[in-house]
């Protein structure tokens, strides 16, 4: 997979059962783990809030790849001392969400896609989950959701000239046809959603979505590709040839809320979560994070 040319990203595991820490300031950072760590879990009841501030600690989920924007790590130093810079919305909601607390961060970053840190969240495997997660109402049957801290826009992107040639016929009449291929992200929300905009249409759902998305537009395998404002962008700053014959498309009416999502019996985890952000945070859109971290995204 080719990764995002601004930052050098640690690739990290699979699935958590246990602990290998990295460590940036007061941030503890969960990439690799062992069996034993495992073990040594059991009497924490993730989720619930006067055992977060026993424990001294909130322990975030989220993805071990590079598909959240949100969360970004540069690596600084040498390559053994694994020193991070981290940066994003995500990282900086769960800095404030922690110094609220009074506690400290721990984030566990050794989840495949988005759907594991839904269930992870859902089986009881951390306190919250923090990964650019959009609701669905598939995710609402598993875990609780947090009032939106981001709003993004369901963006296609798609030949220009197909685009540019049918103005006069929606391009989500155009697309929705079942001789037609869309490509979406496994494990993402956007096979939910393609599904519901799209009825009539083949969903493909591609592994590594920027590799790829790219490769299946040129040779025309997909009509287009469906994915948040934030993540195209992103892909057409690491492909600017892209723009001579494909287009992004913004559709219309079509938020995507990003929130985080807590397990059903944190209520009141998700009570002091929902207050925080009324009163300490302001939902951001993607200008304004494209803005935020420009200097990491040229």
């Amino acid at each position: 997979m080719k990764i995002l040319n601004f930052l050098n990203i640690l690739l990290l595991t699979s699935l958590c059962v246990g602990f290998t820490f990295a460590k940036s300031n007061d941030i503890e950072v969960i990439y690799q783990t062992t069996q034993q760590d495992f073990q040594n879990e059991k009497g924490r009841i993730y989720g619930d809030i006067n055992d977060i501030i026993r424990r001294g600690e909130i322990v975030i989920c989220s993805v071990s790849n590079t598909s959240n924007p949100l969360f970004l790590m540069k690596k600084k130093g040498s390559e053994n001392k694994k020193e991070l810079d981290l940066v994003g919305a995500d990282i900086e909601l769960a800095k404030k969400i922690a110094k609220g607390l009074g506690v400290r961060l721990v984030f566990k970053l050794c989840y495949k896609n988005y759907e594991d840190v839904v269930n992870a969240i859902a089986n009881g495997e951390g306190d919250i989950g923090l990964a650019k997660l959009s609701y669905t109402i598939e995710r609402s049957r598993k875990v609780m959701y947090t009032e939106p801290y981001v709003i993004a826009k369901k963006t296609l992107l798609m030949s220009r000239q197909v685009a540019e040639s049918n103005q006069e016929k929606s391009i989500k009449n155009l697309i929705n046809d079942k001789k037609f291929k869309i490509g979406v992200a496994k494990g993402a929300s956007y096979v939910e959603f393609a599904k519901l905009l799209f009825p009539k249409t083949q969903i493909l759902e591609l592994e590594d979505w920027e590799k790829q998305t790219v490769d299946k537009l040129k040779s025309k395998e997909i009509i287009a590709a469906l994915r948040d404002n934030l993540s195209v962008n992103l892909l057409m700053n690491v492909h600017p040839e892209l723009s001579l014959k494909f287009i992004p498309i913004i559709l219309k009416g079509e938020n995507d809320y990003i929130s985080g999502i807590v397990n059903y019996k944190s209520l009141e985890l998700l009570n002091w979560i929902n207050k925080f952000l009324e009163s300490e945070t302001k939902i951001k859109t993607i200008d304004d994070l494209m803005k935020e971290y420009e200097e990491y995204i040229k």
